[in-house]
């Protein structure tokens, strides 16, 4: 029983010792220096919420969810395109990018259709919501190929 009081007592010791709540006091700065980090790298990635766009008679702020149902809106004109997500970072000078993810028709000729999506969308930006001086690029990623079903396939088009 000695041997385990002058045990604990050697290591409780430990925590009384100067240099080791230094030692103690400095990690957990480090710690919290790290986490102050990673919390400012994941706002800057973050990007903008909104849109603003400054004029005379006030500001007309577009939010992402606003954005995003803009978007839905116009690909859905493109029945072969199917909107996973629309996002906006922006870019240097002011502009804007934008970030669409798709889900495509694997009979969709896709630059064709890439194309003509990004031609109306631009269209859409400058004539709705004005933006279209503001918008500098518009990535499109493809993230799945469906290959459509026999009753779509035999579907009478509109």
């Amino acid at each position: 029983m000695a041997f385990m009081r002058e045990y604990v007592q050697r290591v409780v010791g430990h925590f009384c010792d100067r240099e080791f709540q230094l030692g103690m006091l400095f990690v957990a700065l480090l710690f919290l220096l790290f986490v102050l980090a990673l919390a400012i790298i994941r706002l800057r990635k973050r990007g903008r919420s909104t849109i603003v766009m400054h004029e005379e008679s006030g500001d007309l702020v577009i939010s992402r969810r606003a954005f995003a149902d803009f978007v839905r809106s116009v690909v859905a004109e493109f029945p072969l395109f199917q909107l996973v997500d629309a996002n906006f970072a922006p870019l240097a000078g002011g502009k804007l990018r934008v970030a669409l993810k798709l889900k495509a028709d694997s009979s969709t000729e896709l630059t064709t259709q890439h194309n003509l999506l990004r031609e109306r969308l631009l269209n859409e930006f400058k004539a709705r919501l004005g933006l279209g001086d503001m918008v500098g690029a518009i990535d499109m990623h493809v993230v799945s190929l469906a290959t459509p079903t026999p009753a779509e396939e035999a579907a009478p088009e509109a």
